[in-house]
């Protein structure tokens, strides 16, 4: 299948996900990229130690990119240290894995 974005190196992903996705997001680009950092935020959350809490709502959340580098969230106020959130101020990859991580993917997303 052709993505209009790349999926070089990302790690395998559902296809039926992907399919989902594509139905509803096939005019609006901004939301491929909302549906990405879903995806990515999975990816992040189901590996072990990628997100440990730091002190009550607080936690470090690993880089996919780079195991050297790390981003503080905070859970309660929905904020991410990475670029991603400075610039479009909204809940980022890191953000979503921490909503996995605890159970409540959703609560904050997109609203």
């Amino acid at each position: 299948m052709s993505y209009p974005f790349s999926t070089e190196g990302e790690p395998d992903l559902e296809e039926e996900l992907w399919q989902e996705s594509v139905v509803y997001i096939r005019d609006d680009i901004v939301l491929i990229a909302d549906v990405r950092r879903r995806i990515k935020g999975h990816a992040i959350a189901h590996v072990l130690g990628n997100v440990r809490r730091i002190a009550g709502g607080r936690f470090v959340v690993m880089s996919q990119k780079s195991q050297d580098v790390a981003y503080e969230v905070d859970a309660d106020h929905t904020i991410c240290t990475c670029r991603d959130f400075e610039i479009h101020r909204k809940p980022c990859k890191h953000i979503l894995a921490v909503e996995i991580f605890l159970g409540r993917e959703g609560e904050s997303c997109y609203q």
